[in-house]
Order: structure tokens, then C-alpha cells, then sequence
């Protein structure tokens, strides 16, 4: 998980502090991130898309077969005086890794319209739209993640398995199965579930629960289907309604899977969203759109909860426009949005100041603190053995390990905090670094270990400062990101706490699944102003059309 994070613009710091028992735990245990001090989204530095040409098209972020994260960024270029058709391929640190050519291999000419995705199942799916005969068709081509080939399949059976339908959500579960949305012919509808074979045969359709639609809405949107890590499909879904009495709605229904009852995930009124994102392992969740009842445009970003991370604010070079679009969300909270008049993918996280271990294993909880300009995207607690750690000669580390992403903007230093409830003396214990490179332990210099409590129970803080490229970062340079596994150690082996931790156990959170990373700071961007009720909907009906990457 470290490696993923490890290219970064702006000071990421991941930090391992050995602090409980060597006993492996079944799985990560993860902290809440909490201490929201700004509801304005932080701006990460852009990842740059200059070499695309395209003037305006789609981006978007999927989890490929390895479980790295990628961005994909539609583009044409000119070549032998015909229009060729690329998808650019780019690392959420903003490396280049390659392209595919999306104008061979159809049996047809590249067809109008073109929605592209990559599946759970690995493969790269483009969906085109044709006229032909005063009718719309749908073909869908099937390559592999290189970009080759794999098959093609055309109309898309509606719901009573003979009507054509125009697709604008796709998505693939890991067997190959397909979930789209479909026109379904009423203007400014396509609520038409269909579940598709990998062949493309009609399956079944799905529907959405009763009353998250209210009545009279004019315009009702699917504007994305996602799957998640463990291939429970989630729909997100929109409407709007102007007039005298103004609707607007938004939000997720969640299918654990295609046979079970859909549950509501997060609903939103007021709001109309034209695009909406989540990340692969359903952690975050980000809406762009209007809210109706102020006619503003904006994007708002929340966890799985339901609880508000962050809005978005324009700043210069960061606007939203008509050739801009959402890209999506990382497992740790980053959110991407393609602005194509400046040739970037803007990146934003929330203001997160702490995380909190509320129930551990052992029942122990445990706190972090981020100081200065910083932000943790990602904390977690994790045994030795889980990380590969050897043992240090002498010493026993009777709480876990502790790792956390945060970002900084600069190379100052940046206070931590961590508290861990224990019976434990500050002169029981030492600070100490772990070099996961070199497998080596050392002393922390001008470490400082107190006493405190937390809610009135005995606990040990731990209180020392990082620097990206300073002594403490395990790289050793100036790159954005500070690698820094450090820990509290005892002397000899298998102590007990007071009779509490036989053996040694790991404090710390339920597991969530919160996921892997790259930096912290969102900074996502609110366009204020007025946005007329035409605007806005010619906003969302833009979006139906053209979000798909083409022209």
C-alpha cells in the first residue's frame, strides 16, 4: 500500500509507529479520520495533461486488476488527415503510463458518441452510439487492458428484451457481467436498469427503491454505476424539477448484489447532481451539480456516512466550465476533476487534523494528532509481522504499528501526536524509528514521551516532529512524502500490561477498509453565482450528452 502513495506534490507523510504487541491482526485496524478544520477542500498540486490535445473530454479513475489506482483521459489527435481516438493512461501521481488507441478494431466506423470504462473484470469496455435509419444503436467493444481486442457486441435489448437502448452508465462486475443505464425514449429520462450478459444478451433489469423519485420531475438522471472491491453495484441517480415549487434530488442506492433488495446509501435533496463519483472501495463519495433552490453550481464531497468532507470553491486556474468534468475519487479521499482549459487534473482532499482509534482488539483506543499545515488521509494499526518488521533486538513493541498518510504544503516541520491508552510509565517505554528499507531500528532524537489520559483513562503521548526529506523520512528526499515508521519499544519480551494485554495486542479502530493513497489536501471547488434554472439544466443535459469524451 506505501508504494502507491510514494509519488506525491505535496509533503505526504507515512508514518509507522511500532506502539503494541506482536501478534498479527486479522486485517488492518483503521482510524476514523475527524477534526475537520476547514469545510473549503484543499487544493493539491494538478497532475499535468499537456500533452493532450483534445478540447474538452472525459477523465475517470478505476482500480485495475492489481488494485492500483489509474486515471484514464480521453483525447484526439489528427493523423494522416483522419481523427484518431486515444485514452491516455496516468498514474494518480501524475506519471504518463502509455495509451491505447481506441480507433481500431470496431467493425464500423468509431461510432459518434463514446463511453469508455474499465470493468471489474479487468478488461476495457468502449460503448458507441450510431444513428442509423432515424434510430440509435448501441455497440459495445470488449478490449484487454493492454487495449487488444476481445470482442463486440451491438443492441442492447431493453427491458421488455426487444427494444434498442442509448446506454450513459456502464459497468462490469468481476465475472464479466454488465450493469447499464438506458434511454429509455422520455426526454430527459434513462432510469432503465438492465443487468447484460458478457455476450451482451439481455439478463434481467433492475429497479431502484419506491419514493427516492419524487413526482413531477422533469429530468431524472443515472449519471454513474459503480462496483466496489467486493462487487456490490451502486447507482447514482439525479432529478430536477424548475418551476414555481423547485425539485431537486440526488444520490446512491446500493445492490449488494443483483438478487438482493437495494438499499439507500446517501440522498441529498435540493441538490441535482450532473456528475457523480465514488472511489473503488466505497469509501468517498463526490457530486457535482446545482443546488436548485439557490441556483448555484458546485461539488461537494462525503464519506460513506453520509457526513460532509469538504465543498469545492473556485480559485484562479480551478474553475468549473463546460470543459471541465469530474474524474472520480480515490480510496483515500483524493478527488480528481479534469479541467481541460488548463490542461490538468485537479486534485482535492479535506481538512482531516486527527484520527481516532475508538475500539480496539483489546479495547484499548488510541488517537493521532497532525500539526502544522498537515492533513491525515489514512491512519492505521497494524501487527509487525503484518509489515514485514523483524524483531529489535531487545526490545518488545506491545501495541502494533501504526502507520498514517498525511500531506503538508512545505518542508517545515510538522508536529505528531500519538496517544495510546496504556498503564504503561513514560519510562517504560522508548521512541523508536523503523526503516522498512533497511529493516534497521534506531533512537528518535528529541522525542518526548508524557503521561496524559484519554477520557479520563491512563494513556502514554507520544510527541516528535517529521520533515519531508529530513531524518525521519525513509526516503531521504525532498518529494512530497515523508516515510516515516516509528514506535514505542519496551525492554525484553512479552510483557504484560497490568494483566490487560496478555501477550501483546493491537489497539486501535474497526476495520473499514478505508483504502490506499497518494496525498490528502481536496481542495474542491464551489462555483458560486447565480445559475439560472435554464443554465442548469442546460448544464445537466450537456452532461448527458457530452460527459462521454467524444467530439
Amino acid at each position: 500500500m506505501i508504494e502507491i502513495i510514494k509519488k506525491t506534490f505535496l509533503a505526504v507523510i507515512v508514518a509507522t509507529l511500532v506502539v503494541g504487541g506482536v501478534t498479527p491482526s486479522a486485517s488492518a485496524i483503521i482510524g476514523r479520520l475527524d477534526g475537520i478544520s476547514d469545510l473549503l477542500l484543499r487544493e493539491l498540486p494538478a497532475i499535468d495533461t499537456s500533452n493532450l490535445s483534445k478540447a474538452r473530454g472525459d477523465a475517470w479513475l478505476a482500480e485495475d486488476a492489481n488494485g492500483n489506482e489509474l486515471l484514464y483521459a480521453y483525447d484526439t489527435a489528427e493523423d494522416g488527415g483522419s481523427l484518431q481516438k486515444y485514452l491516455y493512461k496516468y498514474s494518480t501521481a501524475g506519471d504518463k503510463l502509455g495509451r491505447v488507441d481506441l480507433s481500431d478494431d470496431w467493425s464500423r466506423e468509431y461510432p459518434e458518441e463514446a463511453l469508455q470504462f474499465f470493468g471489474r473484470d479487468g478488461y476495457l469496455y468502449s460503448t458507441g452510439f450510431y444513428s442509423e435509419g432515424g434510430s440509435v444503436k448501441t455497440c459495445t467493444l470488449k478490449r484487454s487492458a493492454a487495449g487488444a481486442a476481445v470482442s463486440e457486441f451491438c443492441d442492447i435489448p431493453g427491458s421488455n428484451n426487444d427494444t434498442k437502448g442509448r446506454v450513459y452508465a456502464f459497468a462490469a462486475l468481476s465475472d464479466g457481467r454488465l450493469i447499464a443505464a438506458v434511454y429509455t425514449g422520455n426526454e430527459g429520462q434513462n432510469d432503465s436498469i438492465l443487468v447484460i450478459s458478457n455476450s451482451g444478451e439481455y439478463v434481467k433489469s433492475v429497479s431502484l427503491p419506491e419514493g427516492i423519485r419524487p413526482s413531477g420531475l422533469s429530468t431524472y438522471l443515472i449519471p454513474q454505476i459503480s462496483v466496489d472491491e467486493s462487487d456490490a453495484v451502486y447507482v447514482h441517480y439525479s432529478g430536477v424539477k424548475f418551476g414555481a415549487s423547485s425539485i431537486g434530488v440526488s444520490g446512491v442506492v446500493k445492490f449488494d448484489t443483483l438478487d438482493s433488495t437495494p438499499q439507500v446509501v446517501m440522498h441529498l435533496d435540493d441538490f441535482f447532481a450532473t456528475w457523480s463519483g465514488m472511489s473503488p472501495n466505497a469509501e468517498y463519495f463526490a457530486f457535482s451539480g446545482a443546488q436548485v433552490s439557490t441556483a448555484t453550481y458546485g461539488m461537494n464531497m462525503y464519506d460513506k456516512t453520509g457526513r460532509l468532507l469538504g465543498e469545492a470553491g473556485t480559485t484562479e486556474g480551478v474553475q468549473f466550465a463546460d470543459q471541465a468534468s469530474g474524474s472520480g475519487v480515490d480510496n483515500i479521499g483524493i478527488l480528481y476533476y479534469r479541467n481541460i482549459e488548463h490542461k490538468k487534473i485537479n486534485r482535492f482532499a479535506p481538512n482531516f487534523t486527527r484520527a481516532e482509534f475508538t475500539q480496539s482488539l483489546s479495547g484499548k483506543s488510541a488517537d493521532l494528532e497532525v500539526g502544522g499545515n498537515a492533513s491525515p488521509l489514512r491512519a492505521e494499526i497494524k501487527s509487525q509481522a503484518e509489515i514485514g518488521a523483524p524483531n529489535d533486538t531487545g526490545k518488545s513493541y506491545l501495541f502494533g504499528l501504526l502507520s498514517f498518510v498525511a500531506v503538508v504544503d512545505s518542508t517545515d516541520p510538522v508536529p505528531v501526536e500519538f496517544i495510546v491508552e496504556t498503564d504503561l510509565k513514560p519510562s517504560d517505554v522508548e521512541a523508536r524509528k523503523y526503516n522498512s528499507l533497511t529493516k534497521q531500528y534506531d533512537t528518535i532524537p528529541n522525542a518526548v514521551i508524557t503521561q496524559t489520559a484519554i477520557e479520563g483513562r491512563p494513556a502514554l503521548k507520544l510527541a516528535y516532529s517529521v520533515t519531508d526529506g529530513g531524518a525521519l523520512d525513509e526516503d531521504g528526499e525532498v518529494n512530497g512524502m515523508i516515510i516515516d515508521p516509528v514506535g514505542l519499544a519496551t525492554s525484553g519480551g512479552g510483557a504484560n500490561e497490568g494483566g490487560s494485554w496478555q501477550g501483546g495486542v493491537v489497539p486501535g479502530a474497526p476495520s473499514t477498509g478505508v483504502g490506499k493513497g497518494t496525498d490528502v489536501f481536496m481542495y474542491l471547488l464551489t462555483l458560486a453565482g447565480v445559475v439560472g434554472a435554464a443554465t442548469i439544466f442546460a448544464i445537466g443535459k450537456r452532461f448527458v450528452y457530452s460527459y462521454l469524451g467524444r467530439k
